[in-house]
């Protein structure tokens, strides 16, 4: 094979596993210090974060649409259109931001009581959700620049940036904790570090001579390009939505099973996600590569791609998954000190081993489906897995077989197995390409 393809992958996909270390790495560092507090911390953080998730589905909406049509046209050699694309989701961007953000504020009490959220956990989960959670616009902004770059080839950038933002984050981590500030201190640091991010973006995207460069002067709104971007993107956004909001109704069925099955959830989860690294990172490389590669007419290469970055995260995926497993013990014991929750975290972590390769097909191959602007098949199994599988099956093995926190596990697994093998047979069979109408009507309005 051409080590051309090799190349291309780890150009792009390099960087942005970096990024994503380093931003699982803040997570991680942000329960370390909430641990200091209390376990009702920890779930604190946790509770905001099921929320904040939902939030990040308007914004993945923008950036799943935005990048489509963007490295499609990177792909045609079409600068000009690329630049407009990005100055349409920036616009769209702000204004999802600034809602979110108003909302947040005005009902911040009852959309943490959606998690679930007891009132030992509400005393430290209101203050953090206040700061985090207000100033939505600029995680909004940040997700759609950063997105705006890797659309076009430049991974670097959005790594180096964030990078230093994450640095940032954990310094005023430390010094707010020293301060005395507690949990609200932890989720100013995380506002400050992405306000920082957002305005380092601007800069350097205001200065760029080639590639992706804005020009603010020029800012005008075209319909038929934000009608492009939410044909896309809002079902992305919706699919991501509906696996939010599911969380919440099976994170609400943890919480009942009680206070440590909650924790060992969540403290599973955090490992888990260091799993998800750098499948996350091939999915986004995937959606990139499969945009262009279309942009060429080019689906020889597009097939390649996929299935390739597949391989790569495979062999990735397996390392974290053993390192967790041996390992167990003392990584749940950097969280909390309750031997039962130790012990849970522990089966965790296998049922989560089990599932690796499965886990690694679902996202390479829905970021394959989503670049090529495929955004309505992800949602409908998403719907099915989460609402059905996930919650139906979740409170049958967990509630009425009495397996607890573990079934609840088992479902979420029987989900994911079920997605790839649904999601293979949809890219195999090529339905995907007739969404490529709808780049014809978005390119001729630029």
């Amino acid at each position: 094979m051409n080590r051309q393809y090799y190349k291309q992958i780890w150009i792009l996909t390099l960087p942005i596993l970096i990024e994503n270390i380093l931003q699982t790495l803040l997570s991680t560092v942000d329960r370390y210090f909430a641990g200091s507090i209390g376990d009702s911390a920890i779930a604190a953080i946790g509770v905001t974060e099921i929320v904040m998730n939902i939030y990040i589905a308007f914004f993945i909406a923008l950036n799943v649409g935005t990048s489509a049509i963007l490295s499609r046209s990177i792909g045609k050699q079409d600068e000009h259109h690329a630049n407009e694309v990005a100055r349409q989701a920036i616009i769209l961007s702000s204004f999802v931001g600034l809602l979110v953000g108003v909302m947040s504020l005005i009902l911040a009490k009852p959309l943490l009581q959606l998690t679930g959220a007891t009132e030992d956990i509400m005393v430290y989960a209101l203050p953090y959700f206040y700061a985090v959670a207000v100033p939505s616009v600029f995680l909004s902004l940040s997700l759609t620049l950063s997105a705006c770059l890797r659309s076009a080839k430049d991974t670097k950038t959005p790594m180096i940036l964030s990078s230093a933002s994450n640095v940032l984050n954990v310094v005023l981590n430390i010094l707010f904790m020293s301060m005395g500030m507690g949990i609200f201190g932890l989720g100013l640091a995380t506002t400050i570090a992405r306000v920082a991010l957002t305005i380092a973006f601007f800069i350097v995207l205001l200065h760029k001579k080639h590639g992706i460069h804005l020009h603010l002067q020029r800012v005008h709104l075209n319909r038929k390009i934000l009608h492009g971007i939410a044909s896309i993107g809002i079902p992305a956004g919706v699919e991501k939505l509906v696996m939010r909001v599911g969380q919440l109704v099976y994170t609400g069925m943890i919480i009942s099973l009680g206070t440590n099955a909650y924790v060992s959830h969540s403290i599973a989860g955090t490992l888990e996600s260091c799993t998800y690294i750098s499948t996350m990172s091939f999915a986004s490389a995937v959606a990139v590569l499969m945009g262009i590669s279309l942009g060429e007419n080019r689906k020889d290469k597009a097939d390649i791609y996929v299935w390739l970055s597949n391989k790569f995260n495979l062999v990735l995926m397996v390392i974290f998954a053993v390192s967790f497993m041996i390992f167990a013990e003392p990584l749940a014991g950097l969280f909390t000190d309750t031997p039962e929750v130790i012990a849970s975290v522990k089966q965790l972590i296998v049922v989560m081993a089990f599932t690796t390769p499965f886990v690694s097909t679902v996202y390479i191959v829905t970021g394959a489906l989503q670049g090529a602007g495929d955004t309505k098949f992800p949602l409908y199994t998403t719907f099915v897995g989460i609402w059905v599988i996930r919650i139906g099956f979740g409170y049958l093995f967990g509630t009425v077989f009495d397996l607890g926190i573990l079934g609840v596990w088992f479902a979420i697994s029987l989900d994911i197995i079920l997605r790839a093998i649904v999601l293979v047979i949809r890219y195999k069979r090529g339905h995907w390409l007739k969404e490529l109408d709808v780049y014809e009507a978005v390119e001729e309005s630029a």
